[in-house]
């Protein structure tokens, strides 16, 4: 069955979608019948009919009284608030819902596709239980879709690495530039190391001048000229991409590609929906049958951190792989049950990206035994909120008839 792999950049302003077109051999922005790629984030409900409509059919029906019409759908979300309207209640939960069904829908018209197969969400601010509330619900909708949720710098990594390897075998930098300010995007790539592993990292610059006019264009090539110094002084660099509304008209960054090209080996790339087109590339790599990518990529939101747990076997001991750096930290998640015996302890080797050894975490399971039994059963869960933060939860299952459980639990969250 033919599957649509889908990336979708999901913000405030509406979301923009990406699929590889296997009749072209390329990967491609899915635009409307008019030639739009934005997918508004309007949201409208005929209160009458109990029906819903988003995108542009929504964003129509501002002003029409017939209609409870909501914008900025993704901070609602994240609010978690409910909205009462004329006596009708809508939680955060379902308008997202009706609104992802929307983009759905969209992009199996525009794909000419119905079944969904891969789904990359490419957004930022997204907690653990965010992305657990996003997945469960678009499993609602799609039962048969694999969700991920990635932020920039991830869309960011994937969109490079996409490509040839000469565009980023060096420093490479992205800047998008809108009516938001700026961020400058940075991918480095870590030497010396068994697999080739990627670094990315984002800074926020709110301080740009972002004009609509051509009036004081001078001034603006000027603040990003000088920006470029900044950046790149030093540095041997591959690539520069810009992308944003604020690149969308070229003729004012004189000066600054200038600056650029100051080394004639810099390549230069203007790339509109670079994220989406990222979520894209992800989503298309998720799908394949070896899905083993050959990067190890560190950004927020990806381990830079292995985590082993030690067992001990007689006289010998084994260390069993819990987590790996380069994982999303939203999807790597470890629940496992084992035997405890004659020990009350359980040891975590958590090792970081470039460190020469690893650090152990002892959890104490006394409580456990304190009866003084020999042995029991443990179940123990690990999930990471954050890409620096590891929540450890143990539960005692006790061992049968012989050994029942003690309902004891243990819980902690360990900065690594």
């Amino acid at each position: 069955m033919n599957r649509l792999n889908l990336g979708i950049d999901l913000t405030d302003r509406g979301c923009t979608m990406a699929w590889h077109h296997s009749g072209k051999g390329a990967m491609e922005i899915l635009v409307d019948q008019n030639g739009k790629s934005v997918f508004s984030s309007y949201l409208a409900l005929n209160p009458e009919s109990r029906q819903w409509s988003s995108g542009y059919d929504a964003e129509q029906m501002k002003g029409n009284s017939g209609y409870l019409v909501f914008h900025r759908i993704l901070s609602l979300f994240f609010s978690q608030n409910s909205l009462e309207v004329n006596s009708n209640v809508f939680t955060a939960d379902e308008m997202m819902m009706h609104y992802m069904e929307g983009v759905f829908q969209e992009a199996k018209v525009r794909s000419g596709i119905r079944n969904l197969g891969q789904v990359v969400i490419c957004a930022e601010g997204f907690s653990i239980s965010d992305a657990d509330r996003m997945t469960e619900m678009i499993r609602t909708l799609e039962p048969a879709a694999s969700v991920h949720i990635y932020n920039r710098e991830e869309c960011f990594l994937y969109y490079m690495l996409s490509h040839s390897k000469d565009i980023w075998s060096n420093t490479s930098y992205l800047f998008d530039y809108g009516p938001d300010g700026l961020d400058c995007y940075e991918l480095n790539q870590l030497n010396g190391l068994s697999q080739v592993m990627v670094h990315a990292a984002t800074e926020h610059r709110e301080d740009v001048p972002f004009y609509e006019g051509t009036d004081r264009d001078a001034e603006r090539d000027r603040w990003f000229a000088d920006l470029a110094v900044e950046k790149m002084n030093g540095k041997i660099v591959s690539s520069v991409i810009v992308s944003g509304n604020g690149f969308r008209n070229l003729s004012w960054a004189k000066e600054f590609f200038r600056t650029i090209k100051s080394q004639k080996s810099r390549k230069i790339f203007q790339v509109d929906h670079l994220f989406a087109l990222g979520a894209g590339y992800a989503a298309n790599h998720l799908a394949a049958e070896n899905r083993k990518f050959p990067y190890i990529c560190i950004c927020r939101n990806r381990l830079s951190t292995t985590v082993r747990m030690v067992l001990d076997h007689q006289e010998n001991q084994e260390q069993i792989i819990l987590a790996k750096e380069g994982e999303n930290c939203f999807e790597s998640r470890t629940s496992m049950e084992l035997n405890l015996i004659e020990r009350n302890t359980v040891d975590l080797l958590v090792k970081n990206t470039g460190a020469a050894s690893a650090r152990k975490i002892t959890c104490d399971l006394s409580d456990f035994m304190a009866d003084g039994r020999p042995r029991t059963q443990i179940r123990l869960m690990l999930v990471f909120p954050e890409e620096n933060k590891m929540a450890v939860r143990i539960e005692d299952m006790g061992f049968g008839e012989l050994f029942p459980s003690t309902g004891q639990i243990y819980q902690n969250v360990f900065q690594i």
